[in-house]
């Protein structure tokens, strides 16, 4: 796919031929994509997530300010800080947990507070000359709640960190921006994307490759915020 970005070759698909059974080692032994992350020294397998959701649906060109919601470890700020122009781009995240990888580069700047306390002005000015606000390209959400396996419950603490990250794009993502948050799946998805699909011009559901087969996630993708005249009908919806 040809997006004019100049996107640069991340060697980051594993394999997966092989047969792991027997290997020493427990489930993160057999997973190559535990075992791809860890070679390359990115923080968590998540990161090939992103690069899955990235190159389907072209959610970070590399100029553009991107917001990581949730961040730590840090792998998804590791694949930016790779992605994006070191001179030209921007990624900011924000997590309650410290972020423990190595140097991100100039161009990366992490906030360690709470998604609910963090104000709009506060993200807008993180990471611009002189802290002029400006607007983000993409908002970025990986962020899953402590799960007590109770199903309800989790869904339902999955749904508010998605509401969260729902209302902080709405204040940070300019016009034509995107959007892509993790979410249980279950009661209340379906109302969510609805609310997306009447801020998106398209809103898809897609669940990547290297999604745990036993996981119940799901990510939303919501591309090309419309300006404020036209919110409010219900666009295009589609699961990929």
């Amino acid at each position: 796919m040809t997006r004019g970005d100049s996107r640069r070759s991340l060697p980051l698909t594993p394999s997966r031929g092989g047969n792991d059974k027997g290997r020493k080692g427990g489930w993160g032994a057999r997973d190559p994509f535990f075992r791809q992350a860890k070679a390359q020294g990115y923080a968590a397998r998540s990161v090939f997530k992103l690069q899955q959701l990235d190159a389907r649906f072209g959610l970070v060109r590399p100029r553009d300010r991107v917001l990581d919601l949730g961040c730590a470890p840090g792998s998804w700020l590791q694949y930016l800080s790779r992605r994006l122009d070191a001179a030209r781009g921007c990624a900011v995240g924000v997590d309650l947990q410290a972020v423990k990888v190595g140097k991100l580069g100039a161009h990366v700047h992490v906030l360690r507070a709470d998604v609910h306390d963090v104000t709009a002005s506060a993200l807008l000015a993180t990471g611009t000359p002189d802290s002029a606000p400006r607007a983000f390209d993409a908002v970025l959400s990986d962020m899953a709640p402590a799960t007590c396996g109770v199903k309800l419950v989790d869904q339902q603490r999955s749904l508010e960190l998605c509401e969260r990250a729902l209302r902080l794009a709405q204040e940070v993502l300019r016009p034509g921006g995107r959007l892509c948050v993790k979410v249980f799946e279950g009661d209340g998805l379906r109302d969510y994307r609805h609310r997306c699909a009447r801020l998106f011009r398209r809103v898809s559901l897609h669940r990547p490759e290297a999604t745990k087969s036993a996981s119940k996630e799901i990510y939303v993708v919501a591309l090309e915020f419309l300006p404020p005249r036209e919110r409010g009908i219900i666009q295009g919806l589609a699961v990929l």
